[in-house]
C-alpha cells in the first residue's frame, strides 16, 4: 500500500491541498522517515556498504559522474575501468538518484566504484573467468541488443551475467528500454537473477522476453520488467531502484542475518512491497504472475522496509508481514517437499484487505562452463484455514511467483504454501497484508493566539495516526507532534505550541500494525 500517498497540508490561510514533493514521496520515503521517527528509530547508515555504477560511455567515451557535483560531496568515487576520466551527464544523473546526497534513497553511501559498460562486458563478464566484486548493489542503466553478436554469444553473456549475480552475492538492478513498443533488451533486461526496472508511465519495453535467447526448449518467454519506478526514463528509474535496493540491503545487513541480505530476499521484498494503486488495469494470471507492463507494481520503499525489518520467519505460524529464506524439493524427506507459512489478518475493514506475496529463486549456472542449468519450477499458493486453494501463482517460465489478493477477511487465518513442480531449490518469500486508509478530510481549521485547532473526517476508527508538523515543507523537516487514535470517523487535534512562523504545514501519517 501507499500508507500516506497524499498528505493533508494546512496553512494559516485556511487552505488545504495535496503536496507533491517528487518521486521519493511517491515511493513512500517520507512515510518511512515518519514511521521511523514515530518509534524513535533512524534509517541504517550505509556508509561502509560499497556499490558500483556501470555506465555506457557517451560519444566521447566518457562514463564517470561529475565527482565535483555537490550531490556527491563526502563520497569516494573510484574509476575502476580507467578507460577514460571524462564526465558523463547521464552517469551524473543516474548516480545522483542512486547514491546522491539530495535525491537518493541511500544518501549515506560513501564508497562507489564506476565501470565502463563496454569494459565490464568484455573483460569482466566476457573474460575466460567471470570476474567478481565486493559491491552489494550495482546499477546498470544501459541496454544492448544482439548487434553483430551471434545468438549463442548473447546466450553465453546472459548466463555469465546471472552467474555473476550468484557468485558475487550482489544485487544487480538493470533497466529495460525506453519506448512502449521497444523489445526487451537481452543485455541485461532478460536476466533471471537481477531486478529489471521500467517506468510508472508504462513507456518502456515490456511483455515477454525473446525466446531466441532462451535456453529452454518450448519456452514462451518470461515477463519483464519486474517492477517500475516513477521516473521519466528507465535509466533514472534504474538508479532510483538501485538506491532502494541499497537501503533495503543496508537494513538487512544491520540485522547480521545473511538470509536477510541475500539478493533473493532483497528482490522478493521489493516485489512484495510494490504497489498497484497507480494501475487500475493491473492484472495477473496463475501462469503469468506479473502484469505485462508494470510487473509487480510501483516501487514502495516503506512497504519493503517494513517487510525486511521483521525477523526471519520459520514455517508454521508467522506475522501478517514478513519474509523467509528456505528450500523445497520434489523428493526425499516429505517434510522438505512443502513449506507453509500461516498468518492471521489484523482487524482491518472487511472488503479492503490486501495480500502481496513474492517468491523468488535463482536460475543456477555452471561454475565450469558458465551455462544455464535446468530451471527449478516452484509454485506459490494462498490457502484458507481449511487448506482449500484460494489462489495460485505457477509460471513454468519465470523464477518469480507473485500473489496479489484484495479479498481477504479480517481476523481470519490464511496460509502461503511453497512447493516445487520440479527440482530442488532455495528460495526467498516475502509478504505483507495491508489496507488503504481513506485520505482524511479537513472540516475545520482555526488559529487562536496560543493554538491551532484542526478537525478531521474520513478517518479509520481505531487506527493509529500521527500528527506531523513542518514550517518549511522540506523533505526532512517534519517532526512528530502527537498520536491521534480516533474511535469514530471524525476527530480533532489542537496544537498548543505552534511555531511563530507565517506558515505551518501539518500531515497525518497512518501507522498500520
Amino acid at each position: 500500500m501507499k500508507p500516506c500517498s497524499s498528505y493533508l497540508i494546512l496553512t494559516f490561510t485556511l487552505t488545504a491541498g495535496l503536496a507533491h514533493a517528487g518521486w521519493r514521496e511517491d515511493v513512500g520515503y517520507f512515510d518511512l522517515l515518519g514511521y521511523n521517527g514515530y518509534y524513535g528509530n533512524s534509517l541504517p547508515s550505509g556508509a561502509s556498504t560499497p556499490v558500483e555504477l556501470i555506465e555506457a560511455p557517451n560519444s566521447n567515451g566518457d562514463y564517470m559522474p561529475n565527482v565535483g557535483d555537490s550531490r556527491f560531496s563526502g563520497k569516494t568515487i573510484t574509476n575502476i575501468s580507467n578507460t577514460s576520466s571524462g564526465t558523463s551527464g547521464h552517469a551524473t544523473s543516474v548516480g545522483a538518484l542512486f547514491f546522491g546526497n539530495t535525491y537518493s534513497l541511500s544518501p549515506d553511501t560513501e564508497t562507489i566504484g564506476v565501470r565502463d559498460a563496454n569494459h565490464f562486458l568484455s573483460t569482466f563478464i566476457g573474460s575466460p573467468v567471470v570476474g567478481s566484486t565486493n559491491a552489494d548493489v550495482i546499477s546498470h542503466a544501459y541496454i544492448s541488443y544482439q548487434g553483430s553478436n551471434s545468438v549463442e554469444t548473447i546466450k553465453a553473456l546472459l548466463a555469465r551475467f546471472d552467474f555473476f549475480c550468484i557468485d558475487s552475492d550482489v544485487v544487480n538492478v538493470v533497466g529495460v528500454a525506453n519506448g512502449a513498443n521497444s523489445a526487451i533488451p537481452p543485455i541485461w533486461g532478460s536476466n533471471y537473477n537481477a531486478i529489471s526496472v521500467g517506468r510508472t508511465d508504462g513507456l518502456h519495453s515490456h511483455g515477454l522476453t525473446n525466446t531466441t535467447f532462451e535456453n529452454d526448449a518450448g519456452s514462451t518467454g518470461r515477463q519483464k520488467p519486474d517492477l517500475v519506478a516513477p521516473l521519466t526514463s528507465t535509466s533514472n528509474a534504474t538508479g532510483a531502484t538501485a538506491g532502494a535496493a541499497k537501503l533495503i540491503r543496508d537494513k538487512a545487513l544491520s540485522s547480521g542475518n545473511s538470509d536477510a541480505s541475500h539478493p533473493d530476499t532483497i528482490k522478493a521484498s521489493l516485489l512484495a512491497g510494490a504497489t498497484k494503486d497507480e494501475f487500475p488495469n493491473w492484472s495477473q494470471t496463475e501462469a503469468r504472475p506479473l502484469d505485462s507492463t508494470f510487473g509487480a507494481g510501483e516501487l514502495n520503499i516503506y512497504n519493503s522496509y517494513r517487510i525486511i525489518e521483521e525477523a526471519e520467519s520459520s514455517t508454521g505460524n508467522v506475522s501478517h508481514r514478513g519474509w523467509a529464506r528456505n528450500s523445497v524439493t520434489t523428493s526425499g524427506n516429505p517434510n522438505n517437499q512443502v513449506r507453509t507459512y500461516t498468518f492471521t489478518t489484523p482487524n482491518y475493514p472487511a472488503g479492503e484487505i490486501r495480500l502481496s506475496a513474492a517468491l523468488n529463486w535463482q536460475r543456477e549456472v555452471s561454475n565450469i562452463t558458465y551455462s544455464y542449468q535446468s530451471l527449478d519450477n516452484l509454485r506459490l499458493e494462498l490457502l484458507d484455514s481449511g487448506d482449500s486453494l484460494i489462489q495460485a501463482s505457477d509460471s513454468a517460465e519465470d523464477n518469480v511467483e507473485h500473489i496479489w489478493n484484495t479479498g481477504l477477511q479480517p481476523n481470519t487465518t490464511y496460509s502461503l504454501q511453497v512447493t516445487s513442480n520440479s527440482g530442488s531449490s532455495a528460495f526467498s518469500l516475502a509478504w505483507h497484508v495491508d489496507f488503504a486508509p481513506a485520505n482524511p478530510v479537513l472540516t475545520a481549521l482555526s488559529r487562536n493566539p496560543s493554538d491551532i485547532q484542526l478537525s478531521f473526517l474520513n478517518l479509520q476508527p481505531n487506527l493509529d495516526y500521527y500528527v506531523q508538523r513542518s514550517t518549511t515543507f522540506s523533505e526532512t523537516s517534519w517532526s512528530n507532534i502527537a498520536p491521534l487514535v480516533p474511535t469514530t470517523s471524525s476527530d480533532s487535534y489542537t496544537d498548543n505550541s505552534p511555531p511563530g512562523t507565517d506558515k505551518v504545514f501539518y500531515r497525518l501519517l497512518p501507522l498500520l500494525p
